[in-house]
């Protein structure tokens, strides 16, 4: 999570859900999450493309 362009520490709140100390006024907030095994799942997803289209060649 980043506030204002800098990295903050994010906090759990309530059990489920996250946040950040920010003071008042005006902010840009910016939540970043990268789901884990995307890249992997692209890479399988591409290597199945490639193959069907190789038998459609073939």
């Amino acid at each position: 999570m980043y506030i204002d362009g800098k990295e903050t520490k994010i906090q759990k709140v309530n059990t489920a859900f996250l946040g950040c100390e920010i003071g008042s006024g005006k902010h840009e907030v910016r939540i970043v999450y990268h789901a884990p095994g995307a890249t992997a799942g692209k890479v399988f997803s591409m290597i199945g493309i490639v193959g069907f289209v190789l038998l459609l060649v073939l």
